[in-house]
């Protein structure tokens, strides 16, 4: 009798009743508890539904009946994993590759985790085992070339990536990987072309939307006001999770202790891991009750010491939107600070259903994110002064200092010698992604090198991991009229050493028009001096933001003859360099920038803003 329920299951599984078919599975279950594939049918009922606990349950019921099964292992590991628990799915998936060694879809899945929680090397190893036991596994191989790119390996990511378009050219993840290793090279028009035809190719994802967008600021094709319109354009076409809340039922008195959100998939070691804690644990928890929605799926130290700073820490990094969306509306949420905008991992579907009365962008993506849904983007007067308001879809509100507020590694080494003092010139250099490294960064930064004879540019990033990268980048200097024997460029340095390699530098050159933000922090706390020029968007007045906050204002140009003039007129100045080498981290800490107590005072004074702003509408 069971097995005529499961057959009568099936038959209406395909002729597409589905909730008759549930049903039915559920009855020969009732008649048989040990009937494990009706038990996997129904766990794979939930999770389409994103009921992943009902999923995990049914499948669990499943492996009771056949304990040693590696393809029910392998789905609850992928159930585990969406729940937020990372170390139980990995489990799984080990214990399915104990029953058979070869089984590809744990492979797959143990690297892509292994990729999420940043462990490289082991993520590559079992998504090569992958392919060489399913060759055409497209999201084993799309996976694969993300962590290919992640270690700086660009060619290699983007062979596999064309293989994978080559095969199966209806294939989103394919033409994603195409634009990732694109905007790796600051190839960035080819990237937006190829997260456009992504997201042809996969309508429903705001994954290709969010990295067009946030791709879109390292380009030069578009001033601020054609950003805009991209990032609204775009925008547009991001599908919210669930219906769009237009009511709220939140304590509406102006005045009462209000709960402040923080949602981001970056509260672990991250600049903005970093940026936020100093925040967290200043802002007046008489005024405000501060709860974090992180979504990481590999949290670290840094997320532990953040969440004591919390009264409400939710572990979402499983979580789908539309559930995300329901937990931050059942939490009552006054006032939700996204901290990742169009960055990696956002949540900009569950945003873009307004879970909470009012929503503002705050320090992890410099721009606008073009969405109606946004209410407000946190700036300072000198990264949005008055009058550019009009670049943003969002309202702008101001703290009085910087909006940033960083806090320096304890670990960092002194500032050193001013290596020009050794002889041999002075050094330049920019530690900066080779994204920002725009035409018109190249051709600024060609122009200081020749007005400074004997000097040379040392240049650190991640994809100069790859040799085909760096010659690229050398012709492109050289296109621009640079002498190759006057440009270093190097892969970076490990994590403990990054720092210590400021004290070959004697200037840092800012590129243009996205500016360096953590870069520049790390750069002023070694003691060297940053020329920054600036533009109209976000992104291209961070350097000013915060030279003026560091109280170097005479550093930021306001045009590129200003710009070169600047920097030649430092590098001639030997005495004046080594006064800032010797200075600049006293006065670094004692600026706007490192003053967390008024950091959290003015982030609470704006909320509060918005909050009886929101009251009167």
């Amino acid at each position: 009798m069971p097995e005529l329920w499961f057959n009568y299951a099936n038959l209406l599984r395909e002729n597409g009743s589905r909730e008759e078919a549930e049903a039915a599975y559920r009855r020969a279950l009732e008649l048989n508890p040990k009937l494990a594939g009706a038990a996997v049918r129904l766990a794979r009922f939930a999770y389409a539904r994103a009921d992943f606990e009902e999923a995990g349950r049914r499948y669990r019921q499943a492996l009771e009946a056949r304990p040693d099964h590696p393809d029910t292992l392998s789905s609850l590991g992928v159930v585990l994993k969406d729940l937020g628990r990372p170390q139980e799915a990995i489990a799984c998936w080990q214990r399915a590759l104990e029953i058979e060694p070869r089984h590809a879809l744990s492979h797959a899945n143990l690297g892509a985790m292994y990729r999420l929680m940043k462990d490289l090397p082991r993520a590559i190893e079992h998504l090569r085992t992958a392919l060489e036991i399913e060759p055409r596994d497209a999201s084993a191989a799309t996976t694969l070339a993300h962590a290919l790119l992640e270690m700086g390996r660009i060619g290699e990511a983007e062979a596999l990536a064309r293989g994978v378009v080559e095969r199966a050219p209806q294939s989103g993840d394919g033409h994603l990987m195409l634009g990732f290793a694109a905007a790796h090279q600051a190839r960035i028009e080819d990237a937006i072309a190829a997260f456009r035809a992504a997201h042809e190719r996969a309508p429903e994802s705001s994954v290709p939307l969010s990295n067009a967008l946030f791709c879109s600021l390292y380009g030069e094709a578009r001033d601020a006001a054609g950003l805009l319109g991209l990032a609204r354009e775009l925008a547009e076409k991001i599908v919210p999770a669930g219906p769009v809340r237009t009511q709220w039922r939140n304590d509406r008195d102006p005045e009462r202790r209000l709960r402040l959100g923080f949602l981001s998939a970056d509260l672990r070691r991250h600049p903005v891991g970093y940026f936020i804690e100093p925040i967290l644990e200043h802002l007046d928890p008489a005024q405000f009750e501060v709860a974090c929605y992180s979504t990481t799926v590999a949290p670290d130290e840094i997320t532990a010491r953040l969440k004591p700073h919390a009264a409400l820490w939710r572990e979402c990094g499983g979580l789908a939107d539309e559930r995300l969306v329901e937990l931050i509306e059942a939490d009552a949420v006054d006032v939700l600070l996204d901290l990742s905008g169009h960055t990696a991992l956002n949540r900009v579907r569950a945003l873009a259903s307004k879970p909470a009365p009012v929503q503002a962008l705050y320090i992890g993506y410099p721009g606008t994110t073009g969405m109606a849904a946004m209410d407000w983007i946190v700036a300072d007067a000198r990264v949005c002064p008055p009058g550019y308001e009009r670049f943003y879809s969002e309202r702008v509100a101001r703290l009085a200092g910087s909006f940033w507020c960083y806090r320096p590694n304890p670990a960092a080494p002194e500032p050193g010698e001013l290596p020009a003092l050794r002889g041999g010139g002075v050094t330049f250099g920019s530690y900066n992604a080779l994204s920002k490294l725009s035409d018109t960064t190249l051709r600024l930064w060609t122009r200081v090198l020749h007005a400074v004879p004997g000097s040379r540019l040392v240049l650190k990033a991640l994809p100069f991991a790859d040799a085909a990268t760096r010659e690229m980048t050398r012709r492109r200097f050289a296109d621009a009229g640079m002498d190759s024997a006057r440009l270093l460029i190097e892969p970076p340095t490990e994590p403990d050493r990054f720092l210590a390699e400021y004290r070959r530098v004697d200037i840092a050159l800012d590129p243009a028009p996205y500016n360096g933000g953590t870069t520049t922090c790390e750069a002023l706390w070694m003691g060297v001096p940053v020329v920054t020029l600036a533009g109209e968007a976000f992104f291209a007045r961070m350097g000013a933001s915060l030279m003026h906050n560091a109280g170097s204002p005479e550093l930021v140009a306001a045009s590129a003859d200003e710009y070169v003039k600047i920097a030649a007129a430092l590098a001639a100045d030997i005495a004046r360099l080594g006064d800032l080498r010797a200075s600049l981290r006293a006065r670094l800490a004692a600026s706007p920038i490192l003053d967390g107590p008024r950091a959290g005072r003015e982030l609470g004074d704006a909320c509060r803003t918005m909050w009886r702003e929101w009251l009167t509408r």
